[in-house]
């Protein structure tokens, strides 16, 4: 329907999915600013917006990005928990596409 398509219209030009997806970060704001500071040096195909840290009830990073990027952007996610497991630091806590923000 027209409303439909509006409604698609509208939520892609806020980067919002289905033509976007979302990563939610949790943790304090240094270890945010750390996961930023990750991601802003790796070079992806296509940008990816950040976010924050944005203070709230939970302290928190999003990570917004194109669907065609794929997986790579949770890969990436998973890799610097991997990195914090053998560290010994407790892993972040993550959210792909987190239903309050769809």
């Amino acid at each position: 329907t027209k409303a439909h398509r509006s409604s698609i219209e509208q939520r892609s030009s806020a980067q919002l999915p289905p033509d976007f997806r979302l990563i939610s970060i949790e943790g304090s704001v240094q270890e945010l600013i750390n996961v930023r500071n990750v991601f802003e040096s790796v070079r992806f195909e296509t940008p990816i917006s950040i976010l924050g840290p944005v203070e709230g009830k939970n302290v928190r990073l999003i990570v917004k990005y194109p669907v065609e990027l794929g997986n790579s952007v949770i890969m990436k996610t998973y890799e610097m928990n991997r990195v914090r497991s053998l560290q010994g630091l407790k892993p972040l806590r993550m959210a792909v596409d987190p239903f309050d923000f769809i």
